[in-house]
């Protein structure tokens, strides 16, 4: 009996002993541990480009380390100098004559206290946000127009496929609405806010302004066709669509625009178009017909129509004329008649008729009696023996 107690009293020691180098091991594999953190870094890591790239180590840690300085980063874009640019003290990197890292992948090796592990650092262009063109503060558009689309009054522009997002709108009623417009592009979006003004057809009729679509174009109610195809209405006002946004769609139309745009082009929409409307036959009939001049029956045929307009008959007073050689300020004897001979010193056969005056004066040229035409005299004619 004595001898088994001591053999228990033994394996208790023996237990006891394994117990605390257990405890000991234990404790020392923690302090161990504890100086010596585990390097745990980013498989990837996405920057947009033109955003300043600088490789801290703490850009690449999954968990952040005490000795963050110790940490050692090797990369081609820290000593590749034909092809980037880096700076030690701000580790700023940037592409050779560039102010910014051009988009790509690059490697990137960390190393910490003999443990290595290697990042992904990944330069790609942003998404940007779209942007709207010339967006109108308020638009007018008429009360039950036929295909109203209010995504025709709006252009948005972005560097990817873009669209816009619009209410469902009524426009039965005449009056005022306050509506959001989004534009989307990816995941980025634009939104902007525009009144929207209903006019009746009536103030169309008076000359109330539409808000003409970015296609040149506005849409009209059935009783304003009515109006223009019988000729009841002449014309209606719209505004012009906007300069940019104008060269914006023909850039795209002749496939030069780089970015994209929010317009899609309509077909089998009844727009009204007033670079291409023209009336219906029916309101070219029911036009008056245009009142004919009065001609003058007893005219010859290629003379003018004859107006009824007022004649008032023209009486000049006679003008006597004078000698050549009498000098200005003379006068001829008052029973003396216009058209009579003046004797002096002209030579015979000349003579000055009546109601004329001497070339160097200026008076105003006086009348005269028209000879009789004179009868041409009738050509030889050959005689044949």
């Amino acid at each position: 009996m004595k001898k088994t107690s001591q053999v228990k009293k033994r394996n208790r020691i023996l237990v006891l002993i394994a117990i605390i180098c257990l405890l000991v091991g234990g404790i020392g594999f923690y302090v161990v541990q504890q100086g010596k953190e585990t390097l745990l870094v980013k498989k990837e890591v996405k920057i947009n480009a033109h955003d300043p790239v600088r490789l801290n180590a703490s850009l690449f840690l999954e968990e952040p380390v005490k000795d963050e300085e110790k940490i050692e980063i090797e990369s081609p874009l820290m000593n590749s100098p034909q092809k980037y640019s880096y700076d030690p003290k701000t580790k700023i990197v940037t592409s050779k004559d560039k102010e910014y890292l051009e988009p790509g992948m690059y490697q990137v090796t960390l190393r910490y206290k003999n443990q290595e592990a290697k990042s992904k650092l990944i330069v790609s262009e942003a998404e940007s946000k779209p942007k709207f063109i010339d967006f109108p503060s308020q638009i007018n558009v008429e009360q039950n127009a036929k295909d109203f689309d209010l995504k025709q009054y709006f252009l948005a522009t972005s560097k990817e496929s873009v669209e816009l997002i619009v209410p469902d709108l009524d426009i039965r009623q005449v009056g005022d609405q306050t509506v959001e417009i989004i534009a989307k592009s990816g995941q980025q979006e634009t939104k902007e806010s525009v009144l929207v003004h209903v006019l009746s057809a009536k103030e169309v009729a008076n000359g109330e302004t539409l808000t003409s679509m970015i296609n040149g174009k506005v849409p009209l109610s059935q009783e304003t066709w009515d109006a223009l195809n019988n000729g009841d209405q002449t014309s209606i006002k719209i505004s012009d669509v906007s300069k940019q946004i104008a060269s914006i769609l023909k850039q795209a139309k002749e496939g030069i625009l780089k970015n994209k745009i929010s317009y899609r082009e309509e077909e089998g929409k009844d727009w009204f178009d007033p670079k291409t409307f023209t009336p219906s036959p029916k309101a070219e009939e029911s036009k008056p017909a245009a009142q004919e001049p009065v001609t003058n029956d007893t005219a010859p045929d290629n003379s003018a129509p004859v107006y009824n307009t007022p004649y008032y008959p023209v009486y000049n007073d006679p003008i006597v004329s004078t000698p050549s050689d009498q000098t200005p300020g003379d006068q001829t004897p008052s029973d003396q008649t216009p058209g009579d001979q003046i004797p002096g010193d002209q030579t015979p056969g000349d003579q000055v008729p009546g109601g004329t005056t001497d070339p160097g004066t200026s008076t105003d040229p006086g009348t005269s009696t028209p000879s009789e035409p004179s009868t041409p005299s009738e050509p030889n004619q050959e005689t044949t023996n």
